[in-house]
Parts: C-alpha cells; sequence; structure tokens
C-alpha cells in the first residue's frame, strides 16, 4: 500500500488531520522567517559572514542541545519509558549519537 493512501486514510481521524494542518502552517511559517531573516541580513549587511553568523545563530542551539536531549532520553529517562519506546543505544563519550 502507497504512503499517499496512508496518509489519506490516517486524515480520516479529526485529530490527526487538525495536527496535519497546524504542522503544515507552522512549517510555512518557519520557513518564511528563516527566508525572511537570511534576506533582510543580506540587504542590510551584503555579507556572507554576516549571513552564515545568522544561520549559526538559529541553528545552534538545535544542534547543541539535540544531541544532549537524545542522550538524555536514552540514558536517564529510558528505563522510565515503556518497553516498545526504550532505545536500544546507549550514549558513549567520544560518540556524536546516541
Amino acid at each position: 500500500m502507497s504512503w499517499l493512501i496512508r496518509f489519506a486514510r490516517a486524515l480520516r481521524h479529526p485529530n490527526f488531520a487538525v495536527y496535519a494542518a497546524g504542522n503544515v502552517l507552522n512549517l510555512i511559517g518557519h520557513w518564511m522567517q528563516r527566508i525572511a531573516v537570511g534576506w533582510l541580513t543580506w540587504q542590510l549587511t551584503e555579507s556572507a559572514t554576516w549571513l552564515g553568523i545568522m544561520t549559526l545563530a538559529e541553528l545552534g542551539p538545535t544542534l547543541l542541545i539535540g544531541p544532549l536531549g537524545a542522550c538524555w532520553l536514552t540514558v536517564i529517562r529510558g528505563s522510565e519509558l515503556p518497553r516498545p519506546l526504550r532505545l536500544r543505544r546507549r550514549c558513549r563519550p567520544g560518540h556524536w549519537h546516541c
């Protein structure tokens, strides 16, 4: 069965339809903001360096906190999760992923 047919079936459930619509609107707004910030940075500075700094400022927290959150979920909270949701891998020093 194609993923499109499964997705259409899932949209029959009202809660999922609301979630999917909200997610689409959220992603559109997020990309509009990213493009607007990049465009404004370029218009004000005409500098690729500042454009890179703005991108780093926007994505930096995700890049730094994301792996820590994944390790926290896996190592500390993993034992409290129901068995099917537990992740089998553990974070180890020197590894970028869990």
